[in-house]
């Protein structure tokens, strides 16, 4: 036995090292059960949608060295000064940090030190172009973390920078004012419920923005699949997410998960510069 894992929208990962019998066939068992429990969100009321059972989302290995980047998070700290911070957390207290930023049109290399588990970086990106709606600049991250010069990890992920304002006139992106038009989005396809592929995922964002014509989707009401976010960076689609829910909040067993669902929803969408706010309250609830 190795874990259990309650709801079936986030991404959660286990570390199973220390059961592997390694040089040897090993055999995993993934046991899932699509009951509905009170307990667990969005269960315990009544629902406007259907919770599917099954696997639907990919399933992947990840192996790694002892010493590697656990968690990386870039964000546009000041927009005119086109300053970017970095938090990075390492396993180790020492080291060197390589990072490289490109896109189609920028290259831009920095090095960081390492001195402890957790660091906070600043630095000037003076040719930093932001990410709008209608040109979503999209830069390839790469991280490369070093160890008496011996590379131990490397992590890569793609993002966008942009500045964002809620106000008393309205929605500010990047200084300009945007008037937000949307429709919300279930996950939900016919006869096949939640398993549609990546194709798919990336084919309802382009319906959303170009044949509806809208700038804005809300995802009801649970974490939906990265390639449909994916897909809304790329073409410059704004999103809204929610933690699985609808008109109910249970007892405290419930509250808990819940909590865990806002912190598994940004930790694994927060480079995703289409989002431009998260529902971190369970919809139409009380």
């Amino acid at each position: 036995y190795v874990t259990t894992h309650f709801g079936g929208y986030d991404e959660f990962k286990v570390d199973i090292s220390e059961v592997v019998n390694y040089g040897e066939e090993n055999y995993l068992s993934v046991v899932v059960s699509s009951k509905e429990d009170e307990k667990i969100p969005p269960f315990g009321g009544k629902l406007d949608f259907l919770g599917y059972g099954g696997i639907y989302r990919e399933v992947s290995f990840e192996i790694i060295n002892p010493d590697y980047i656990k968690d990386a998070y870039l964000r546009l700290v000041d927009f005119s000064k086109k300053t970017v911070g970095l938090s990075l957390y390492t396993t180790k207290n020492a080291g060197l940090i390589k990072l490289k930023l490109t896109s189609n049109n920028t290259n831009y290399e920095k090095e960081f030190e390492i001195t402890d588990t957790a660091n906070n970086y600043l630095f000037d990106f003076e040719d930093i172009e932001f990410w709008d709606i209608d040109n979503p600049i999209l830069y390839n991250v790469e991280l490369k973390y070093y160890i008496n010069d011996e590379l131990v990890d490397e992590v890569s992920f793609k993002t966008g920078f942009r500045d964002l304002k809620f106000t008393k006139k309205g929605f500010f992106l990047n200084g300009k004012q945007i008037k937000l038009i949307g429709l919300n989005r279930h996950q939900t396809y016919p006869y096949v419920g939640y398993a549609m592929p990546k194709s798919v995922q990336e084919k309802d964002a382009e319906i959303l923005k170009y044949d509806l014509g809208v700038n804005i989707v809300r995802t009801s009401h649970y974490m939906q699949s990265s390639h449909f976010l994916n897909r809304c960076d790329e073409i410059g689609l704004l999103v809204f997410p929610e933690i699985p829910g609808w008109n109910h909040i249970g007892d405290k067993e419930f509250r808990n998960h819940t909590i865990n669902n806002v912190k598994a929803m940004i930790n694994r969408d927060y480079h995703h510069p289409s989002i431009i706010m998260w529902g971190v309250r369970i919809n139409e609830s009380l």
